[in-house]
């Protein structure tokens, strides 16, 4: 079994993942999701998870400042970068 930290690199790095995960979060099946991707866990410990996630990385890049700040994100970019805690959006 994998660790939500390992899924969070997963989604991070594939598109295809972040399209699911966007709309697991639409549809509020994200534990369902989890668990379809090889991670027991509650809605709680994502939560937990998420938040700690956001705490570490409170220093923001340049880059995501200019997303945050430039409207880059929309949509379900916009969605996916806000619930897994980061405001890098694709290009």
């Amino acid at each position: 079994m994998k660790s939500l930290q390992m899924l969070y690199s997963e989604i991070i790095a594939s598109e295809e993942l972040k399209k699911a995960f966007t709309d697991a979060a639409k549809n509020n099946t994200v534990v369902q999701f989890a668990k379809a991707n090889g991670v027991e866990t509650t809605a709680d410990e994502i939560k937990a998870f998420l938040e700690d996630k956001r705490k570490s990385d409170a220093e923001l890049s340049v880059d995501e400042l200019e997303n945050a700040a430039g409207g880059k994100c929309s949509g379900d970019d916009a969605l996916t970068s806000v619930y897994i805690g980061s405001f890098a959006c694709p290009e």
